[in-house]
């Protein structure tokens, strides 16, 4: 279902500190140890307009296979493999697809679905990819321009273990120019949860060597 843009609440808190913060927003209070070399499924986002929807999908079509080939993750189940996956349980289908519209547009989890969704697709994570165009053509200072984020959920218990936004200014308001604006945020959110998830070295070697100084 298309979202209307005056009625996504927490899109338009996301634009505000958007606006706030600068480019790149990130929530991230848990260390890169409790999403790394985890499996992880993908889940739904909702298109919201004013931008196309066939270029949303193609935006997370195009972040979903840059993200499913991180070596910095465990096996990932597709958007399409999970709706296979549940493809005779109608019931968890429609939950599915209820968990994607409420996490994308109002930021909510389930913990109930996220759990049922671990089960079966044998995960730990869960991972929405978005896209997002804001416009204000009335505000002091005018804008358009586009958001990206990557959402990371624990299955188990339905806590948010880490976002980005990345914001840029549109390259060109015609399709070419939001298909570049588009491709240059997908890198950009990307290379974001890349730099999150890589593990780092100095700690993985500290918490190596601590047993052996203690001992």
């Amino acid at each position: 279902m298309r979202i209307p843009f005056l009625r996504c609440c927490w899109f338009l808190l996301a634009a505000t500190a958007l606006a706030a913060c600068g480019e790149t927003v990130l929530y991230q209070p848990v260390s890169f140890e409790q999403v790394n070399g985890r499996a992880a499924l993908f889940v739904e986002s909702t298109p919201i307009a004013p931008l196309p929807e066939e270029m949303q999908r193609a935006f997370v079509d195009r972040l979903e296979a840059q993200l499913r080939e991180s070596p910095y993750l465990g096996r990932v189940l597709t958007r399409a493999e999970v709706r296979r996956l549940l493809a005779n349980d109608r019931a968890l289908l429609l939950r599915y697809g209820l968990y994607g519209e409420t996490l994308s547009v109002l930021g909510i989890t389930d913990r109930e679905t996220s759990v049922r969704l671990a089960e079966v697709g044998k995960v730990e994570l869960l991972l929405m990819t978005q896209v997002q165009q804001m416009v204000c053509d009335q505000c002091e200072t005018p804008y358009n321009d586009m958001v990206a984020s990557i959402t990371v959920v624990e299955a188990v218990s339905g806590r948010l273990l880490w976002r980005v936004h990345v914001r840029e200014s549109l390259l060109g308001e015609d399709t070419a120019g939001l298909r570049e604006t588009a491709a240059s945020l997908s890198e950009a959110v990307a290379t974001e949860f890349e730099r999150f998830v890589r593990p780092k070295w100095h700690r993985l070697r500290f918490r190596h060597l601590a047993p052996a100084a203690s001992a």
